[in-house]
């Protein structure tokens, strides 16, 4: 796909175009990999004919709640949260979080004696995150889980808050110099109990926008994924501005392990992880 042709605002048929021109929000997170993906739109580098994009940045699981009250036409959201809201939003064939060794990761304390689940108190990041589903699978249940935002969950286990924590981004990175001693890797037990990759997350767009206008976004996300990847270093700016964490090398970490191929394109081991894990949610009663 080509570069859209520079605008000239001088034009009085472009200003007369670009009056008419349909405004769509579209909700993204703050971490580097959806920065990432989506930074040729958002430096304006890239655009879509006959729509204003309106960026909306906002933590994964607002933007969850938000999908599920259909406030945004485009949206990041977890995998979880998407199953729940199929009717009204459909797929991107881009922009998919979607891999291996990417998973969740739960956390206790260093020095601190394991205990069984079902005594403690698990914080997770969300009531519609993928995390908390994958969770609830890994565990069959088990234990008081307590929402909150994933930038706060290591903190709580490490006052006493919780005694395990559910982790998500930046934090599988960082949490060993922070003193927390991995119990699980649910990534990694999703691939071994599975041999596909783990469904994360995706970004959808509302159905009443027609089929036309998804695949019209798929492509124009795939082109600024692309075109990131040829030259990352023009995203690092604004990775850092919105990153909780400003390291280089984690901001690397973090996008080598969410964006790839399957950002690109689903294909035919995506979608059967997806539609196992819908499966599996529903056997157990995690989704109607």
């Amino acid at each position: 796909m080509q570069a859209p042709a520079a605008t000239n605002l001088d034009d009085p048929v472009t200003c007369l175009k670009m009056s008419v021109m349909r405004k769509i929000s579209v909700a993204i997170t703050p971490c580097p990999n959806d920065i990432f993906m989506f930074h040729e739109m958002l430096a304006g580098k890239l655009a879509l004919s006959g729509y204003e994009l309106d960026f909306v940045i906002k933590d994964v699981e607002s933007l969850n709640e938000c999908a599920a009250s259909g406030e945004n036409d485009v949206s990041k959201m977890s995998f979880a949260a998407y199953l729940r809201v199929s009717k009204e939003y459909q797929m991107l064939g881009a922009g998919a979080a979607l891999g291996f060794g990417c998973g969740p990761i739960i956390l206790k304390r260093g020095g601190a004696s394991p205990r069984p689940f079902a005594e403690c108190r698990i914080a997770v990041p969300g009531d519609l995150t993928t995390a908390k589903l994958l969770f609830s699978l890994y565990a069959g249940g088990a234990g008081v889980m307590v929402d909150m935002p994933y930038d706060r969950i290591m903190d709580s286990v490490e006052s006493g808050q919780a005694d395990y924590g559910v982790v998500i981004h930046e934090g599988r990175f960082v949490y060993a110099e922070r003193g927390f001693e991995l119990v699980a890797d649910l990534g990694e037990w999703w691939e071994k109990e599975t041999g596909l990759p783990l469904p994360l997350g995706c970004i959808a767009a509302r159905k009443t926008l027609g089929a036309g206008f998804a695949d019209k976004f798929s492509q124009l996300l795939k082109e600024s994924i692309i075109r990131t990847r040829a030259n990352p270093e023009a995203a690092l700016p604004m990775m850092r501005e919105y990153a909780q964490e400003m390291d280089a090398n984690v901001l690397d970490q973090h996008v080598s392990a969410y964006v790839n191929e399957f950002s690109l394109e689903l294909g035919e081991s995506g979608r059967e992880a997806m539609l196992l894990m819908e499966r599996r949610a529903r056997e157990a009663g995690l989704i109607q």
